[in-house]
């Protein structure tokens, strides 16, 4: 696994339809489990890992929700989280409808999504993210795989588009109240740094706080769209943008949620930056 994805252990799959999302989920679980060593081909669909994935009998992937929702149960999926797993050295818990989790057993739960045992994975599934609690959702990697596969002109370069997803991602953009140049400027720089000019990119970062943060969302917004197409077998709709195509090929889907990662974290922590120079510092350590 890449050294900056050594975090990122919790994913949060959101969607309007329960089934279309667990499957996402379970698809997830599979390419964390492949032992394909070409990450760019997971899931494989033929190791003996993604066989058990398919045929739904992996003794490692471990579907809860679907009733077990109490405070009891929980606390059941933290002790089976220590065990050993059955086959390899990773397991995955796929938490079906999390949002149907009161907030007692969600609770229960953030210790173990924060800092759970080396090699163990937790999928979450909602239909709902404001049932979700606040401290669930900061624990884990958004994915929203049905408003992905939805949006053909996905990394098309549209300014309308463009600001369309940034809007949709983001509910305090929804009034229209931000700056919209520097959306498509960060949008831009994104392609480029996804493109392989991640070091001439982050040199380009704004030096005003306000600005950065901007980038540092639009970045996070164009990371999780890498990774969603990715889970998804690399399908990439046919009209999608020709440069979106060629990013796609060359990130995996472990790459793009390790820089959903170092961004984020650069967004939360921005006021902690002394000056740009320490931005730079910082993205220069991670990337």
């Amino acid at each position: 696994m890449a050294n900056e994805l050594k975090n990122a252990h919790a994913f949060l799959i959101l969607g309007r339809s329960l089934a279309r999302i667990n499957e996402y989920a379970y698809t997830l679980a599979s390419e964390i489990l492949c032992t394909e060593e070409n990450e760019k081909k997971r899931p494989c669909g033929k190791c003996a890992s993604c066989i058990m994935a398919k045929n739904k009998t992996h003794p490692d992937i471990n579907i809860c929700g679907r009733g077990r929702t109490s405070v009891d149960d929980v606390r059941e999926i933290v002790r089976e989280a220590y065990l050993a797993p059955n086959v390899g050295d990773k397991k995955v818990f796929v938490l079906e409808g999390a949002d149907k989790f009161n907030a007692q057993s969600q609770n229960a739960m953030l210790k173990i999504l924060e800092e759970p045992p080396k090699g163990v994975y937790f999928v979450l599934t909602s239909t709902n993210k404001n049932a979700l609690l606040p401290t669930v959702v900061s624990r884990t990697f958004p994915v929203f795989p049905e408003e992905t596969e939805n949006n053909t002109d996905l990394g098309n370069g549209e300014d309308d588009e463009i600001i369309r997803q940034y809007t949709g991602a983001y509910s305090d953009a929804e009034n229209g109240e931000f700056p919209t140049e520097t959306v498509l400027a960060a949008y831009k720089l994104a392609k480029s740094f996804f493109d392989g000019g991640q070091k001439e990119a982050i040199l380009l970062f704004p030096k005003k706080r306000e600005d950065a943060a901007v980038y540092f969302r639009v970045f996070m917004l164009f990371s999780r769209n890498v990774f969603v197409y990715k889970i998804t077998n690399g399908e990439i709709p046919e009209n999608a943008d020709i440069d979106f195509k060629k990013i796609c090929t060359k990130i995996s889907a472990r790459k793009a949620a390790g820089y959903y990662e170092i961004f984020e974290k650069a967004y939360l922590n921005n006021d902690e930056f002394a000056n740009s120079n320490a931005l730079y510092a910082y993205l220069s350590e991670k990337i």
